[in-house]
């Protein structure tokens, strides 16, 4: 769904002009943006993991059963705010 809005918007410039004469630049115009999603796609795609990583993110499927998630959650955000302000 990423970029679909803007991919919409390009493909609606008409081919012609009302005057009968080809609309200016507008291949340019729908190749920049094919290259604008697909290059944000890539990028946070790949970065995706590092992140992740990076900010040491806990795995949410080894929550045990009787401890809610979203208040788990919250506790650890809590208690690294705590120690990181």
């Amino acid at each position: 769904m990423r970029g679909v809005v803007s991919l919409a918007a390009a493909l609606s410039i008409p081919v012609q002009l009302a005057d009968g004469s080809a609309f200016p630049e507008r291949n340019l115009i729908l190749f920049i943006t094919f290259i604008v999603i697909l290059l944000t796609s890539l990028l946070q795609g790949l970065t995706l993991p590092y992140l992740i990583k990076r900010f040491d993110l806990p795995d949410l499927d080894d929550a045990s059963p009787e401890e809610e998630t979203e208040s788990r959650i919250q506790r650890e955000l809590a208690d690294y705010m705590l120690l990181h302000l």
